[in-house]
């Protein structure tokens, strides 16, 4: 297993890759906020519920022109823990509010 901390700049835009058994999850935060999870090229982006910072991360991460794809933070996190599921990690949602 390979876990890589990226920040992307400023201090609301990080990203943790994991890389196991072929697959690759990217967790997106803003802030210490759980905004997008990508796994394997499926991305699941939530609906800006913050403020212009995260709203501008959001874009970077799924264009503009994907807002109608967007879900809500709770989604998010739900598609993350079935995401780690399916690599054979059991992991709670409060871990990944908690990050």
């Amino acid at each position: 297993m390979e876990i890589q901390h990226i920040n992307k700049g400023t201090i609301n835009k990080n990203c943790i890759s994991i890389m196991l058994n072929g697959f690759e999850i990217d967790l997106y935060f803003s802030y210490q906020t759980l905004i997008a999870v990508n796994l394997n090229g499926i991305l699941k982006c939530s609906i800006n519920e913050w403020g212009t910072p995260t709203g501008k991360y959001l874009n970077e991460i799924q264009p503009d022109k994907d807002k109608d794809k967007r879900i809500s933070q709770q989604e998010v996190l739900d598609f993350a823990v079935k995401s780690f599921q399916e690599l054979g990690i059991k992991i709670k949602e409060t871990i990944l509010k908690e990050l």
